[in-house]
């Protein structure tokens, strides 16, 4: 049986998102483990993800309002 939360309970929110970067055809020396993605980096990560070979993930930090 699915568990649900109660509807009064405080509401999650997204704290952080970030691509973890896949070493594969990276040098890791000059390529960031992962990058913190804002508002002002968004277009070219996805032009980077867009060019990769898809194994980059996506990571969401996920936890309760304040």
């Amino acid at each position: 049986m699915a568990k649900h939360k109660p509807k009064d309970a405080p509401q999650e929110q997204i704290q952080e998102l970030r691509i973890h970067w896949s070493e594969n055809g990276r040098d890791r020396k000059v390529w960031p483990e992962y990058t913190v993605v804002t508002e002002e980096n968004l277009a070219g990560i996805v032009e980077l993800l867009k060019a990769g070979i898809g194994r980059d993930v996506l990571e969401v930090k996920v936890g309760k309002g304040e």
